[in-house]
């Protein structure tokens, strides 16, 4: 396996995480702290920060043409993305709260997997 098959999964990812990142840094600024009013998969109550990262790693995985399958803790259901050369699972938490403080916008990791099929 060519290191260049997954160069540009990798670009979107670390794009992803920078811009995830950024909104982390902004959150107090363009009011994304505090709940959204949902709760995710496993139950828990979902932050603004929790939809908005969610979203943004949905929409680059769903386009970037190289991953046919989404998994999130942000979603109840598996997410079938329908395209030729689809060749990954990608498995994620957008944004981890483990370890996370809103309250001090502790940095957020960003946990994920890639599978090929």
């Amino acid at each position: 396996m060519r290191i260049s098959q997954h160069y540009g999964t990798n670009i979107r990812l670390q794009l992803t995480c920078k811009f995830i990142a950024h909104n982390i840094r902004r959150a107090t600024l363009i009011n994304l702290l505090g709940l959204a009013g949902a709760s995710n998969a496993t139950g828990d109550d979902q932050k603004k920060l929790d939809v908005l990262g969610n979203q943004i790693f949905l929409d680059t995985m769903k386009n970037c043409g190289k991953v046919g399958v989404i998994v999130s803790e942000e979603e109840d259901d598996v997410i079938i993305v329908k395209g030729r050369g689809a060749r990954y699972a990608v498995v994620c938490d957008p944004i981890d709260g483990t370890f996370f403080s809103f309250s001090v916008l502790i940095q957020a990791p960003l946990i994920w997997t890639r599978v090929s099929q």
